[in-house]
């Protein structure tokens, strides 16, 4: 069975947690979970200087992007993507979502938008949960603008940490202040500058 097989046979999972997730919530404005994990003052520090409105893409976000619920002080153009977005349009009927994510696999985000259309690109607790994490770390470098910068947010180890079930299919962590996927350095052609440890995340800029 190749990875995009097993993926595939693992995407009810996911489903399910978010339909457990959401119980009887109406709105998802108290998701103060999410907002703790989000790392709002990084965010409104990097687009500080960058002229409004400020291009965003979140991808794998779940429901819907808990960006959209911050005010990050400027006008913002939020896009999110999400490979089970029309699922989650399904568990959202009674739920009002600011943001509704359009269906994506993450892999594929290029045929959607122009190189060079983003100034940031926020990708948190989502490379994971695909096939190909180098493959959209590539598309997302393309989709970013010269001095944009693409944020990576996730719980490290998290695949052996979660037992090898589910969608979580790799291991997201540094080792020697390097990137590494399942261990593996990532060989991009990109300065990656790791952050210091915050809350459960391991987290990464990458900038052109």
């Amino acid at each position: 069975m190749s990875i995009r097989e097993s993926w595939i046979k693992e995407l009810p999972s996911e489903i399910k947690f978010w339909e457990d997730w959401l119980g009887k919530r109406k709105s998802l404005a108290v998701a103060k979970y999410y907002h703790e994990l989000i790392n709002v003052d990084l965010i409104k520090k990097i687009i500080t200087d960058i002229e409004e409105p400020v291009k965003i893409l979140d991808v794998g976000p779940g429901v819907s992007s808990f960006l959209s619920y911050i005010d990050f002080g400027k006008k913002i153009e939020l896009y999110s993507i999400d490979a089970l977005a029309d699922e989650y349009t399904k568990l959202c009927q009674n739920i009002d979502r600011i943001d509704i994510p359009i269906q994506c696999e993450a892999e594929y985000m290029d045929i959607l938008w122009p190189d060079g259309f983003f100034d940031f690109i926020h990708i948190r607790n989502s490379l994971d949960h695909c096939f190909d994490p180098i493959m959209i770390l590539q598309k997302a470098l393309l989709l970013l603008k010269k001095t944009g910068t693409l944020y990576l947010g996730h719980v490290p180890n998290v695949k052996r940490c979660s037992g090898y079930t589910g969608l979580h299919f790799w291991d997201i962590d540094a080792i020697d202040g390097q990137l590494t996927i399942d261990g593996q350095p990532v060989g991009l052609d990109c300065e990656i500058k790791l952050l210091p440890r915050r809350n459960i995340l391991v987290e990464f800029l990458l900038n052109k």
